[in-house]
């Protein structure tokens, strides 16, 4: 790569030392009258907005980035740079669609945004994606609170920044490129899609002849439709008493998550059916280890359930099921357990 600052970065970036703001705003030289980028921030006001700084003002501006925004060039043609993501490389910047740096603040919300449509869908918590992005939760957590930084550019020497900045845009390429393959194989040749829209696929019959077959994609609204066609019908089933669970937290948890998994199902519809539960209940159980969140109502919402909804599919008590009722006749405790303390008085 041709830099002009190959060992500028979040750990080697200089203390910001404040100059005059026409001084920051004036270009080092004829070539970069209207440059007004640097490596790390936009802190230096452009031109046009150094109009609106009262003389004497102050704008805080990294010693270098007056050189720097002169003389950057921005053309990968190292060799060992070939294999790497623009995100991956040395000296790369988040960059708004404007050309500008992405603020601390921006980062920020697209992160918990990140975070929090992770939990919702169940794929990541948030600890794993810390510990994805390789900060430790001290960091994390200073990062994540703009109460910590008077100055938000201030938090750019924080490494969540940096880190935060280069997965987001590793999950934006992601996406992009699922997006691109599914219209790829969604694009079919007149020949290959039979008049009812679906895709011709060739099946061998009985007398070893092919025979074509139909098959159809579902979208994301007729998915998620049949899930809750097939929650309707579970709820409708009776005669499964409230008072009584045969099943661990654990064995719950598990058949919890597997039904998420199901094409269409979210938590919210899931929550819905059990009596319009809390999310945050749900996180807690599904987070307990062990029988320590046997006192949450979604133990007793979720294995009524699931015992509908085995009765539903026709299926037999599993073995550990029947373990259960045998080493629980009573069923298990659904009243979380308190911690006890001694006290010993002195005679």
């Amino acid at each position: 790569m041709n830099y002009s600052f190959n060992n500028i970065g979040p750990s080697s970036v200089p203390p910001v030392h404040p100059v005059p703001a026409a001084a920051a705003a004036a270009p080092p030289s004829s070539n970069a009258s209207s440059a007004a980028f640097h490596p790390y921030g936009a802190l230096a006001p452009s031109n046009q907005q150094s109009s609106h700084l009262a003389t004497g003002a102050l704008a805080f501006v990294p010693p270098y980035a007056a050189a720097a925004a002169a003389s950057v060039s921005y053309s990968y043609e190292d060799e060992d740079d070939d294999d790497l993501m623009p995100w991956e490389r040395d000296g790369w910047v988040p960059l708004e669609k404007s050309g500008k740096q992405k603020t601390p603040n921006k980062i920020r919300g697209e992160l918990q945004r990140y975070i929090d449509s992770c939990k919702a869908d169940g794929t990541m918590t948030q600890t794993q994606i810390i510990e994805l992005m390789k900060v430790n939760n001290n960091s994390f957590r200073r990062f994540m609170n703009p109460k910590t930084y008077k100055n938000q550019w201030s938090a750019t020497d924080n490494g969540t920044y940096w880190a935060a900045a280069r997965l987001l845009e590793q999950v934006k390429y992601d996406k992009e490129q699922a997006k691109k393959l599914g219209k790829k194989s969604g694009t079919k040749r007149k020949s290959d899609t039979s008049e009812n829209g679906g895709d011709k696929k060739m099946k061998a019959s009985s007398n070893g002849q092919p025979v074509a077959t139909t098959t159809t994609t579902k979208t994301k609204a007729q998915l998620e439709s049949e899930a809750m066609q097939l929650i309707q019908r579970i709820l409708d089933v009776e005669g499964v008493p409230s008072n009584i669970v045969y099943d661990s937290c654990p064995q719950l948890v598990k058949k919890i998550k597997d039904f998420l998994a199901r094409p269409g199902m979210t938590k919210k519809a899931f929550c819905t059916a059990l009596d319009n539960l809390n999310n945050n209940s749900l996180g807690k159980f599904l987070a307990g280890k062990g029988q320590d969140q046997c006192g949450n109502v979604t133990y007793r919402a979720g294995y009524v359930f699931f015992e509908k909804l085995r009765i539903l599919e026709g299926k037999p008590k599993s073995a550990a099921r029947r373990k259960n009722e045998t080493e629980h006749p009573e069923g298990f405790s659904l009243v979380k357990a308190r911690a006890c303390k001694w006290v010993f008085g002195a005679w």
